[in-house]
């Protein structure tokens, strides 16, 4: 699989905010994971129930190979839009810039449209949580959010601003399209996390 590919921070950078999230017996699924060592690390550091999707053959298959003595991670071919996994099969769903690529692959609202209800299918209802890592602000993101068709979801938002990450690397991301107070030289540097909630349904207030 070659060296891994990060998009936006690396792992240790990330983990202080995934960790509260995080519990040892969660079922974690990794969201377009390329061949980054996300979910790998996060095995090292004992979340050993961890699912790894991407829509590539070919990248999954080079990750199993690669991690083949990770003897508990699944990887598995899926389109995120349209995921085998059973309901409420998840409790927590991670992406690190899935989200990014699918703004700048065109189409991004029917594709962003389509995963989310995804997203929210496969997650425990009321418990589960979805974490997105984007450099896309709210005017982009939060419309897709608040949107009921595309899942219930209770959401906090948070900054990471990031110049060189705790592995020495200068984040690296997709063109943004992120158009609100940031400057544009602050784009390649600056983060938004989404933590979002699934909730049932029937807990809409009427």
């Amino acid at each position: 699989a070659g060296e891994a590919t990060e998009w936006l921070v690396s792992y240790p950078t990330l983990a202080p905010h995934l960790a509260p999230y995080l519990e040892p017996h969660h079922k974690i699924l990794v969201i377009g994971c390329g061949n980054s060592d996300l979910s790998t690390r996060l095995y090292d550091d004992g979340f050993r129930n961890i699912t790894s999707m991407d829509i590539s053959p070919v990248v999954i298959q080079q990750m199993k190979e690669k991690f083949g003595n990770c003897t508990e991670m699944r990887w598995d071919v899926e389109d995120v839009m349209a995921m085998s996994y059973p309901d409420n099969s998840f409790d927590v769903v991670v992406d690190k810039s899935l989200m990014d690529c699918i703004f700048h692959c065109g189409k991004h609202e029917e594709k962003v449209a389509g995963m989310l209800p995804e997203l929210h299918r496969v997650l425990k209802k009321g418990t589960g949580i979805a974490i997105f890592l984007t450099t896309q602000g709210p005017d982009q993101v939060m419309p897709f959010l608040e949107d009921t068709n595309c899942g219930v979801w209770s959401t906090e938002q948070a900054y990471l601003t990031v110049a060189v990450d705790c592995e020495g690397r200068v984040p690296k991301n997709a063109f943004s399209v992120l158009n609100d107070i940031l400057p544009s030289a602050a784009l390649s540097k600056a983060f938004r996390f989404y933590f979002c909630h699934a909730v049932a349904n029937s807990d809409i207030a009427h």
